[in-house]
């Protein structure tokens, strides 16, 4: 029996899970769990693209003997609207916390990151571009 398929999905875990707890242990140099993040992220955006705008995707994969593809195929074509809310979903939420990050990232890089001043004006009131 050929379980290529689990293998896979069993492999993506384990790398989502090394990724997290690199993030986690490694708070001091977070630049590896971004680029961890960033690259698994490409790998993802890349087999959607390739999904998306090949006609022949499926020529991609290797060929299955057990057919269980087919059986999942049925599946979603049968529940494609379900499927197709789950996915969106799940582009909606990548989508929310690439900004999050992003907007995090721009505030500790942002021109008042060392501003000290005795004045009564707080930093968060202070224009965000320099003049």
């Amino acid at each position: 029996m050929n379980c290529r398929f689990i293998y896979t999905l069993l492999g993506l875990g384990v790398t989502l899970c090394l990724i997290t707890y690199s993030g986690h242990v490694a708070g001091c140099c977070l630049y590896l769990y971004m680029t961890l993040l960033f690259l698994l992220l490409m790998l993802e955006a890349g087999v959607t693209t390739d999904v998306f705008f090949n006609q022949d995707w499926e020529e991609d994969f290797p060929v299955e003997p057990t057919e269980s593809f087919n059986k999942f195929e049925d599946f979603v074509r049968s529940n494609f609207e379900f499927c197709k809310w789950i996915g969106l979903s799940v582009v909606f939420i990548q989508v929310w916390g690439l900004c999050v990050v992003s907007a995090v990232l721009l505030e500790a890089v942002g021109p008042y990151q060392n501003y000290e001043s005795d004045d009564n004006i707080d930093p968060e009131s202070m224009p965000l571009l320099k003049k």
